[in-house]
C-alpha cells in the first residue's frame, strides 16, 4: 500500500493532535492540582471564583493556608515581577475586589526574574476555556508527567504544607538560632536592585488603585528570634519605611503582622518565617480584619 504525501501529512497531524491532547489531559489531571505551584496559580487566575486574593511568596502562602474566601495566589520564590503580572492578570476580567499584597523585607532580597513571565497568561482573553498545553505557566511543568517520582514529591510537599502543625518549638535552640541567622542573611534587602524593585512595587499599587481594587499591604509574621536578629538593622528598617511611606502615599493600610492582637509562640511556626496551619487559623482572620475592618473573611 502506497502513501501519498497528503497521507503522511494527515498521519503526522493526527499524531501531533493525539500527543497534545494527551499532554493536556495529563497537565490538568496531575500537574495543575499541585497546590502552591506556578501551574496551580495560573489555573486559579483563569478559573477561581471571587474577586478577593492574596499575593506574595511562601510567607504569604503559609499565612493564608486555611483562608477560604481569598484566592491564595502566593507561590514560594515569587519576585516582584511575578506579583505585578499575577495581580494584573487576576483582575483583567474580574470586577475590582480586595487584595492583600505581601510587604515584607525579603521582597528586596531577590532581583526581578530574568525569565520573562509576562509571556504567561496569553490566553487570558475572557474565553471560558484555555489550552494549558499552550500556556507557559502550566506547560513548563510538562516534564513532570514523565517523572512520576518528582511529581509525587511535589504533591507530598504540598500536602505537608497544607496540614502540618507547628513544630519549631521542638527544634533545639542552638539549631534554631543558627538556621535563623542564615535565613536573615539570605533575606537581607539588597542595595543592588533596591530602586528597580521599589519602582515595580509602586507601579503595581498604582495599577491596582487605578482599577478600583481595595489594597492592603501586609508584613508577614516571623519568629521572635528572627525579629531580634534584625532589630535596628538599617537594611531591614529601610524596607519597612519604604512600605509604610508607600501605603501612606496611596492611602492604603499597611499592616504589620506583629501588631495584630495575636500572641505568637513557636508552636505556630514550621520554621523561623513560615506559619503552620494552626498559626494560619489565628493570624489570617486577624490580618483580614486589620486590613479591611469589616469583619468579612
Amino acid at each position: 500500500m502506497r502513501f501519498s504525501s497528503r497521507h503522511y501529512v494527515l498521519i503526522i497531524l493526527a499524531v501531533t493532535v493525539f500527543v497534545l491532547a494527551l499532554a493536556e489531559v495529563g497537565l490538568r489531571t496531575w500537574v495543575v492540582p499541585v497546590p502552591f505551584s506556578q501551574a496551580n496559580r495560573t489555573h486559579l487566575i483563569y478559573t477561581a471564583d471571587g474577586n478577593d486574593a492574596v499575593i506574595g511568596d511562601s510567607h504569604t502562602a503559609s499565612t493564608f493556608l486555611t483562608t477560604e474566601n481569598f484566592v491564595n495566589l502566593a507561590v514560594g520564590g515569587s519576585a516582584i515581577s511575578d506579583l505585578e503580572n499575577v495581580s494584573r492578570e487576576f483582575y483583567r476580567h474580574r470586577e475590582p475586589g480586595r487584595i492583600i499584597i505581601q510587604a515584607s523585607p525579603q521582597i528586596f532580597a531577590r532581583p526581578m526574574r530574568r525569565a520573562d513571565h509576562s509571556k504567561y497568561y496569553r490566553q487570558n482573553v475572557g474565553l471560558p476555556f484555555q489550552l494549558y498545553v499552550f500556556e507557559p505557566g502550566v506547560a513548563a511543568n510538562v516534564m513532570d508527567l514523565l517523572d512520576s517520582s518528582r511529581l509525587q514529591r511535589k504533591l507530598d510537599e504540598a500536602a505537608v504544607i497544607s496540614t502540618q502543625q507547628g513544630n519549631w518549638h521542638n527544634i533545639p535552640i542552638e539549631e534554631r538560632l543558627a538556621t535563623t541567622q542564615k535565613r536573615v542573611n539570605k533575606q537581607r534587602p539588597r542595595h543592588t536592585f533596591r530602586d528597580q524593585i521599589a519602582t515595580a512595587y509602586r507601579r503595581m499599587i498604582t495599577e491596582l488603585a487605578g482599577k478600583g481594587v481595595t489594597v492592603c499591604m501586609l508584613r508577614t509574621p516571623v519568629t521572635q528570634e528572627y525579629l531580634g536578629m534584625i532589630a535596628g538593622d538599617e537594611d531591614f528598617l529601610w524596607s519597612e519605611n519604604f512600605f509604610k511611606a508607600l501605603a501612606a502615599e496611596f492611602d492604603v493600610p499597611y499592616v504589620d503582622s506583629h501588631d495584630l492582637p495575636v500572641s505568637y509562640d513557636m508552636s505556630m511556626f514550621t520554621n523561623m518565617d513560615h506559619l503552620a496551619s494552626n498559626g494560619a487559623d489565628i493570624v489570617a482572620p486577624a490580618a483580614i480584619k486589620a486590613c479591611f475592618g469589616d469583619g468579612r473573611t
